[in-house]
């Protein structure tokens, strides 16, 4: 007959088997959800003085998303970055002045990484060179990696 003990030890064994984080374990099919991008780009961007580039997407899902961009300025220079809302990024290109995400937003960098979950829209993230935010600087190569995830 199994002592209590032994019985504890099979049932806890048994009920956790699916919880285990160990390599080859099966994802739930949420977890496999969350991690499908619903966008994603990788670029290198010339940006000149005074210029900017924008990655403008709309994810095709409802809910909440998870941004995450990853920069880097090859050589010399800095820019700001900047996630705006969909109205934001449309007066942000008529020159209006304009509110950014704080959470995801980086000013005067050379090197970032962000990460955040916001609810699913329209979004931009602008590598901005001009004088909006901060000084611009000379003419700079811009690497970035932009993605998009289910929340």
């Amino acid at each position: 007959m199994p002592t209590r003990r032994g019985f504890l030890a099979v049932a806890g064994a048994l009920a956790t088997a699916g919880c285990s984080g160990l390599t080859g374990s099966t994802p739930t099919p949420e977890e496999t959800a969350a991690a499908e991008p619903v966008f994603q780009s990788r670029v290198r961007s010339e940006i000149p003085e005074g210029g900017h580039r924008t990655i403008d997407f709309t994810p095709e899902t409802n809910g909440s998303v998870r941004i995450f961009y990853e920069m880097g300025v090859v050589g010399d220079g800095a820019v700001d970055v900047m996630v705006l809302e969909g109205p934001e990024l449309d007066a942000y290109d008529a020159g209006d002045t304009v509110s950014y995400h704080p959470g995801l937003s980086a000013f005067d960098v050379s090197s970032e990484r962000r990460e955040r979950r916001v609810p699913a829209q329209r979004y931009g993230v602008v590598f901005d060179n001009t004088d909006v935010a901060t000084d611009s600087t000379t003419d700079v190569t811009v690497e970035h990696t932009v993605r998009v995830t289910r929340a």
